[in-house]
């Protein structure tokens, strides 16, 4: 099991089953992106074996809490450097 940015445990088709298929992206590395409106990848779950690593991505500030579906009740680590 993975986990999305946060202490909240959920699975790869949980925080997939909130989103369009349309609007996500399976990387083979394991990580699940949303595709927002200007074709950037936001990481939304990533493997637990990734650590905090795993949540970063290129960002156009779209993957902000009132942007994404499952985003209420997300805590969202510190910037990992």
């Amino acid at each position: 099991m993975g986990y999305l940015r946060s202490a909240n445990m959920e699975t790869r088709e949980e925080v997939a089953g909130k989103y369009k298929k349309e609007e996500l992206n399976y990387r083979a590395d394991g990580r699940l992106e949303w595709i927002c409106k200007h074709g950037v990848g936001h990481t939304i779950w990533y493997p637990k074996e990734m650590g905090k690593a795993g949540g970063v991505h290129g960002c156009d500030g779209c993957c902000t809490k009132p942007s994404l579906p499952h985003a209420k009740d997300v805590e969202f680590p510190s910037r990992v450097e």
